[in-house]
C-alpha cells in the first residue's frame, strides 16, 4: 500500500476526481472518456465541448446521451457528476441499508434488484420498475416485487418525485441512518441508560430529522425528557444527569448553555476518534491516546501530554511533531507574560480537524484506487486466460480462483468504503 500511504496530505476532491475517472472509463467507450476529460470549467455549454472534442455531431450526440443517462454528466451546469460516479463503490452500503428494511429474508434478493435498479436509472414509476426487473429476472413475482417497492417507499427508502411518480433511493435517509449508528457507536461503551437515551432522542419520534442535514436544533428539554423517559424507564433525575455528560467536549451532543442539540459538533468528534482508530492500524497507536486527550482538553502544553499518556518528554514530543507533520495536530508557540517571572516559552497542541480530515480521506480514496486496480487486473487476466483454449476442469479451477480473489478484494473494499462514509460523508 505504499501508493496509497503516498495520498497523505494530497488534496482529497483533486485525488476522487482521478479515481472518478477511471471508475467512469470502465463503463463507457472511447468517445465518452474524451467528452468526460474535456470538460473544465472554461467550457459553458456543449457547441464548445464538441469543438474542443473535435468528434463528428452524430457520435458527440450519442455519446453525450449515452453519458447524460449514466448519470455521469450533467447538462445544466454542464460538469462530470463526480459523486455519482463514486456512488458506484458505494453500492454495496446502498443496498445493505435497503435490505434492513426487509419484511422477509426471502425479500432481500428482490430489494437487491430493486435499489441497484433505482440507483442505475431513477427515471422509471414503480409500474415500470416491476416490468424492467421481471422482464430482465424471469424468476421474480411481479405481485411480490409490487409489494417490496410500496414498502420501501412506506419506509421512507425509496421517494417518489412529485411530479412523475419517478423512483428515487433516498440518500438523505442513508445519511440520516448512517449518523444515528454513528452517534450510538460513539456511546455504546458507557453506561447503558447513556445509549438509551441517546437512541431515544435521535429516533424518528423526536429528532432523527435534524441529522439529514446534520443542523443544530433547538428542543424543550422539559418535554424531551419526559418523552425519554416514557420511553425508556429512567427518571427524569437520571435522564438530566445524562444530559450533563451529552454536554461535556468529549461528546457535544447538546450545547453546554442552550437548549440546542448539536449533532454535526458530536459527528466531527466520531470522524476524529475514527481518524485515530486509523493512525493506530497504519503504525501510530499511542496516536489515538492524543487524540482522545485533546478532545477532552480541546488544547494542551506539550508537556502536559506527554505526563498524561505516561511517555517521556523526547518520545512525546517526537510523537507530537509526527502528528504535527501528518496534519492531524496545529500548534502554537507562546511565551509567558512579560511581567511575570519566569517568561517560559512552550507549545500547545491542538486538533487540526479539516487538515485530519482531508489527509485521512484522501489517503482511504488512495487506498480504494489500489484495490479498484487489482480488482480489474484480477479481471483482465482472467479474460484473457479464458480465450487460451484450454480444458474445462482449468476453467473450472481458474474460475474458482477468480472468484475466490475478487470476493477478498470485495470484502476488502466494503470495510474501506465504509471507513470512508464515516470519516468523509457523514
Amino acid at each position: 500500500m505504499e501508493e496509497a500511504a503516498r495520498c497523505w496530505g494530497s488534496n482529497h476532491d483533486d485525488l476522487l476526481l482521478k479515481l472518478c475517472f477511471i471508475i467512469a472509463e470502465q463503463m463507457i467507450s472511447e468517445d465518452c472518456c474524451l467528452i468526460i476529460r474535456s470538460i473544465t470549467d472554461a467550457v459553458n455549454d456543449l457547441d464548445e465541448l464538441q469543438k474542443i472534442t473535435e468528434l463528428p455531431d452524430l457520435r458527440f450526440r450519442k455519446a453525450i446521451t449515452k453519458l447524460q443517462h449514466k448519470q455521469i454528466i450533467t447538462i445544466d451546469p454542464l460538469e462530470v457528476n463526480i459523486y455519482s460516479i463514486f456512488n458506484k463503490l458505494l453500492y454495496p452500503h446502498f443496498i445493505k441499508f435497503a435490505e434492513d428494511y426487509s419484511l422477509i429474508p426471502q425479500d432481500k434478493p428482490y430489494i437487491e434488484k430493486i435499489a441497484r435498479k433505482v440507483l442505475d436509472e431513477p427515471t422509471l414509476n414503480s409500474e415500470k420498475l416491476v416490468g424492467s426487473l421481471t422482464t430482465k429476472h424471469k424468476g421474480l413475482d411481479s405481485i411480490r416485487l409490487s409489494i417490496v417497492i410500496d414498502y420501501l417507499i412506506k419506509k421512507n427508502v425509496l421517494v417518489e418525485d412529485s411530479d412523475n411518480a419517478k423512483l428515487k433511493f433516498n440518500f438523505g435517509r442513508f445519511l440520516s441512518k448512517q449518523r444515528e449508528a454513528a452517534l450510538l457507536q460513539f456511546v455504546e461503551l458507557n453506561d447503558r441508560r447513556v445509549y438509551d437515551v441517546v437512541r431515544a432522542l435521535f429516533s424518528d419520534d423526536l429528532y432523527h430529522d435534524c441529522l439529514v442535514t446534520c443542523s443544530d436544533t433547538s428542543f424543550n428539554e422539559d418535554d424531551v425528557i419526559c418523552h425519554i423517559s416514557e420511553e425508556t424507564g429512567l427518571s427524569n433525575k437520571e435522564i438530566n444527569s445524562i444530559f450533563g455528560i451529552l454536554k461535556t467536549p468529549e461528546y457535544s451532543f447538546i450545547s453546554p448553555t442552550d437548549d440546542i442539540l448539536t449533532p454535526s459538533r458530536a459527528i466531527n468528534i466520531f470522524k476524529i476518534k475514527k481518524i485515530g482508530h486509523l493512525l493506530t492500524e497504519i503504525g501510530y497507536p499511542l496516536a489515538k491516546r492524543v487524540i482522545n486527550l485533546l478532545i477532552r482538553k480541546e488544547s494542551l502544553e506539550g508537556n502536559s501530554i506527554c505526563e498524561s499518556i505516561l511517555l517521556t518528554t523526547e518520545r512525546g514530543r517526537e510523537l507530537l511533531e509526527k502528528m504535527y507533520t501528518l496534519g492531524i495536530l496545529e500548534k502554537e508557540a507562546l511565551q509567558d507574560a512579560p511581567h511575570t517571572t519566569l517568561k517560559r516559552q512552550y507549545v500547545v497542541w491542538k486538533i487540526s480537524s479539516y487538515s485530519a480530515l482531508n489527509n485521512a480521506s484522501a489517503y482511504l480514496i488512495g487506498v480504494l484506487a489500489k484495490l479498484y486496480a487489482d480488482l480489474l487486473t484480477e479481471q483482465a487476466t482472467m479474460e484473457k486466460e479464458s480465450g487460451a483454449g484450454r480444458n474445462q476442469e482449468n476453467d473450472e479451477n481458474r474460475k474458482r480462483r477468480f472468484d475466490e480473489k475478487t470476493q477478498i478484494l470485495q470484502n476488502t473494499m466494503f470495510s474501506v468504503t465504509k471507513r470512508y462514509i464515516e470519516i468523509h460523508e457523514l
